[in-house]
């Protein structure tokens, strides 16, 4: 069973076969830029180059077939494609990071077994 994230993007041509080459840090580093509305502002913030950021948001749009950004003299505005993604990209770094923290806290809880 698809995901709703899985599910758009499988309607997306080429999509198939770049699923696999998408990772966290990609989408990542796209919605940091999105939030901060610069790609500079999101480098400071990571600790990486703005060229890895300006890299990963580029890689996406060849991906996706699409522009997700548009520069301007102050930062970046999303297109209504880039909008559409951060919306799922945001959502899936935020079901990620539940999911981290429910498996550290059974790792944890486990390590605290009391026996009498």
């Amino acid at each position: 069973m698809f995901t709703v994230i899985e599910f758009r993007l499988l309607k997306i041509p080429k999509i198939k076969e770049c699923v696999s080459h998408m990772d966290m840090s990609t989408l990542k580093y796209y919605a940091t830029a999105c939030e901060l509305n610069s790609i500079t502002k999101a480098a400071n913030k990571l600790y990486i180059s703005r060229q890895a950021i300006s890299k990963s948001i580029k890689n996406l749009e060849t991906m996706l077939d699409t522009q997700l950004v548009n520069a301007r003299h102050d930062g970046i505005e999303l297109t209504e494609e880039g909008q559409c993604l951060y919306e799922d990209v945001k959502k899936l770094i935020d079901g990620w990071n539940a999911t981290l923290e429910e498996i550290y806290s059974i790792k944890r809880s486990k390590k605290i077994t009391i026996h009498v």
